[in-house]
């Protein structure tokens, strides 16, 4: 069994169990019912190769483990409930025009660094911001901050406002005109 990324108390997954010959070969578990336990939590719903799994209400780290013919694989499955530590905001910085626009994402933290969902208020200190993070930069230039903020915490990005237009990048590409490489179009070669 691989170990997963932390999970919310009282969350239901499906654990699966794999078996492996001592060559290292796949080894069918389809020969008699699994017997299947845990340190915490319920085991439910269990088959050969398979069960479900719901999370205890407490947080900490349980085991799952799966046996047949004496043999046993486990599982640690961190658990605990997300508590949002930081937002980042992107683009972290970015220059428009007055008058301009710019699309901002957010993405929330837990303590542990995993992605969690929860939803976010935006602000600017100049200009405005959607709900959805759709920024329109005022007519006056200057530097401006984006936030997104969410249960006391806050991401922000810069927004530099300018009317000056400066050249950030260039590409070369060939022209629409074909070249042939065949030896009858230049003539023949002796």
């Amino acid at each position: 069994l691989n170990d997963p990324m932390p999970v919310n108390p009282g969350l239901t997954i499906q654990v699966i169990a794999n078996g492996y010959d001592q060559y290292g070969d796949t080894y069918s578990l389809f020969l008699a019912p699994m017997e299947w336990s845990a340190t915490g939590g319920t085991i439910s719903a269990y088959g050969y190769q398979s069960a479900l799994y719901t999370t205890p209400s407490v947080s900490g780290t349980y085991t799952v483990s799966a046996t047949l013919d004496g043999v046993t694989g486990t599982l640690n499955i961190p658990v605990y409930t997300q508590a949002l530590t930081s937002i980042v905001v992107s683009p972290a910085s970015t220059t428009v025009q007055p008058g301009g626009i710019r699309q901002f994402s957010a993405q929330a933290y837990d303590q542990y660094g995993a992605a969690m969902s929860t939803l976010f208020t935006w602000t600017a200190t100049g200009g405005t911001v959607s709900a959805s993070g759709l920024y329109t930069a005022p007519s006056a230039t200057g530097t401006y901050t984006v936030t997104a903020a969410s249960n006391s915490k806050r991401g922000t990005a810069t927004v530099s406002v300018s009317s000056v237009r400066t050249l950030t990048s260039i590409t070369v590409t060939p022209s629409s005109a074909s070249f042939s490489t065949s030896a009858s179009r230049f003539g023949r070669f002796a």
